[in-house]
């Protein structure tokens, strides 16, 4: 009432939390001639509005949920105007809380106060260019679809805590979206604004600040998008294809700085995974590392991972291009970069290329859609100085250092038109080898096949090293040593049987035979799980009796293959890989090879395991060189 105590119909008990004016129009305590009743505006009998005193909790509660609106109205969540409401009440009857009068009666003006002054102290007007920054966003999540899935990511460089209510965020074509509520952005951190809040639903993204609408801001793979309040730009970005971006990872800052996030050199892509497997830092500080210069390169660093000599669906003046890998756990600028090619005068790059570790760049000789659609090229270069032949070189290089270098052929190396050459093992000594490469399988574009820009299709594993070999990993499968259509010295073979399960680079093969020098191969040879390779003395079909393919050439001084003799296989780490001691009892005819028809290591140590073969070859000698053998009647 009038004098600040509980009148006859006021609530009491535990579950009263605040008091407020109720009013008691049977008293005049201020002697003002008009009864202590709380006036409000109502209709009277005759249907008008007028001024009246009434009392009850009727008029206490208006009181209440009057100050939640008002304190709402400034900002404060519902939970926050509870809070201030409860703090700032004045005490009466018993101090502390009681069951008369709760926490006592409601100030609404000092709970306004209080909840104002707990608010940062200073606001977006007091702000300039560069004082809120862009640091990170998510424009293609692949986990989730874009509507579910993007995010920006802001960063305060000042050192006071601000409110961010007001804020505008503007896109190329969209409306953009205005900060409708009070979001708190502490000195030096970080502020998450998503298109859905929910971590269950935006694959995974937990902290969000404040949601937008996907329709007011979508962000594209080529875009921009500026933060602004009253006529203040804070930070404007955009981006395009030359940037690092990738499905599934965001693109972070460097540098923290409206100024220098203006380049693409100081963005990267993230390497860290959040949620459920995207890529990203969402309101922590970004990954993106160091950037190091060419210059500072060795050996190995970059590797050349792809190559298209020879385009089919295009022109090679158009559609001629190459790939290099980052071996690096760096970001490297590529500016300075010295390529060259045999009998050409090659480039050197004169602007910035970035290149993120384990990441690629395209150089080609065309960077519009007349190249064959490649998606994204890092850098042109003029075809007049670089033309891809099908037997060439390339060299990349600082002017300290050749960092890698191919030298490829038509007749060892998988070209084919229309497709590039992959390679298998991304390393600048395994990319000097054919066996590492092979005939890209997926098409890009017009149709042409290759992966530029993009890991290279799967050809199996790269061939291991022939010193993880055991026992019965390779086997002698057949053995010609009395050819009839060419002489001996000419004529002889032999076959070997890949039973590792794996594809085998047999470069170290010790082969032996008795009382012979044998021989070491001492280049890169690749056999495939469960195929062949075909060991002669000549390499020529005219004369060695019409074999058409054969693997490797040894020299006859080296190995005779006589009627009872040996062959032994083997490497510096197992001696003998596969044995076979044969004599005039197995299975030997002029003209005819000893054909192996159980495919095992033990097997081809007893004579029943072989046969002589029925199946022709070339000239009219029997044989199945590097195929299947014969079965054994």
């Amino acid at each position: 009432d009038m004098l600040g105590v509980s009148t006859d119909y006021s609530n009491t008990g535990p579950e009263v939390d605040l008091a407020a004016p109720g009013g008691d129009v049977s008293a005049d305590a201020d002697n003002d001639g008009n009864p202590d009743g709380i006036l409000q505006e109502t209709l009277n009998s005759s249907n008008q509005w007028n001024f009246f005193f009434f009392e009850g909790t009727s008029m206490a509660t208006p009181h209440v949920s009057g100050a939640f609106a008002a304190l709402m109205a400034n900002g404060a969540s519902a939970l926050e105007a509870e809070l201030f409401i409860l703090s700032t009440a004045d005490d009466l009857g018993t101090a502390g809380f009681d069951s008369d009068y709760g926490n006592g009666e409601i100030r609404i003006q000092d709970a306004i106060d209080a909840y104002l002054s707990s608010l940062p102290s200073s606001s977006l007007d007091s702000l300039s260019a560069g004082d809120l920054v862009i640091t990170e966003f998510m424009a293609d999540p692949s986990q989730v679809s874009d509507w579910k899935g993007e995010w920006i990511e802001v960063y305060n460089t000042t050192a006071t805590d601000l409110n961010l209510n007001g804020l505008v965020f503007s896109g190329t074509g969209d409306l953009g979206f205005t900060v409708t509520s009070d979001v708190t952005i502490l000195a030096m951190d970080y502020a998450l604004f998503a298109v859905n809040p929910s971590p269950g639903a935006n694959g995974g993204i937990y902290g969000v600040d404040y949601e937008y609408d996907y329709i007011n801001l979508k962000l594209y793979n080529a875009d921009s998008m500026d933060i602004s309040y009253n006529g203040t730009t804070f930070d404007s970005i955009s981006w395009d294809a030359t940037y690092p971006l990738n499905a599934g990872e965001a693109l972070g800052t460097r540098s923290l700085s409206a100024s220098s996030n203006d380049a693409f050199t100081d963005w990267c892509s993230s390497s860290t995974s959040y949620g459920l497997g995207d890529f990203g830092t969402p309101g922590t500080a970004n990954d993106c590392g160091s950037i190091v210069s060419v210059t500072d390169l060795s050996t190995g660093d970059l590797v050349i991972s792809e190559i298209m000599a020879d385009p089919f669906l295009v022109f090679d003046f158009r559609g001629e291009w190459f790939e290099v890998y980052n071996n690096t756990a760096d970001t490297v600028n590529l500016n300075g970069l010295i390529v060259a090619s045999a009998g050409q005068s090659g480039f050197t790059l004169a602007s910035d290329i970035l290149i993120q570790s384990s990441g690629y760049a395209v150089f080609a000789s065309r960077d519009d859609s007349s190249n064959g659609n490649i998606s994204v090229v890092n850098y042109d270069y003029n075809y007049i100085d670089l033309k891809l032949y099908n037997t060439n070189s390339i060299t990349l290089s600082n002017p300290s250092t050749t960092i890698d270098s191919v030298s490829y052929d038509a007749i060892l190396f998988p070209l084919v038109s229309g497709r590039s050459i992959e390679l298998s093992s991304l390393d600048a000594a395994d990319n000097d080898s054919p066996i590492y490469w092979n005939t890209a399988t997926s098409a890009y574009g017009d149709g042409d096949f290759g992966t530029p820009g993009s890991d290279n299709d799967f050809h199996g594993n790269p061939p291991l090293a022939l010193t993880t070999l055991g026992i019965g990993d390779l086997i002698i499968s057949e053995i010609m040593l009395n050819p009839t259509q060419t002489s001996q010295w000419r004529g002889e073979w032999f076959e070997i049987y890949n039973n590792s399960g794996n594809a085998i680079n047999l470069n170290g093969l010790i082969v032996s035979s008795a009382g012979q020098a044998g021989f070491t191969l001492s280049s890169d040879l690749s056999i495939g799980a469960g195929e062949y390779i075909i060991f002669a003395n000549r390499t020529q079909s005219s004369i060695n009796g019409g074999i058409t393919i054969v693997d490797s050439a040894y020299s006859y001084g080296d190995v005779k293959l006589y009627h009872s003799d040996s062959l032994t296989i083997g490497s510096t780490t197992t001696s003998t890989i596969d044995q076979v001691v044969y004599n005039t009892s197995w299975a030997q005819e002029a003209g005819k090879s000893m054909s192996l028809s159980i495919l095992d290591s033990t097997s081809n140590d007893d004579s029943s395991s072989w046969c002589a073969a029925g199946s022709t070859y070339g000239d009219g000698d029997f044989g199945t060189p590097s195929s299947a053998n014969d079965s054994c009647p």
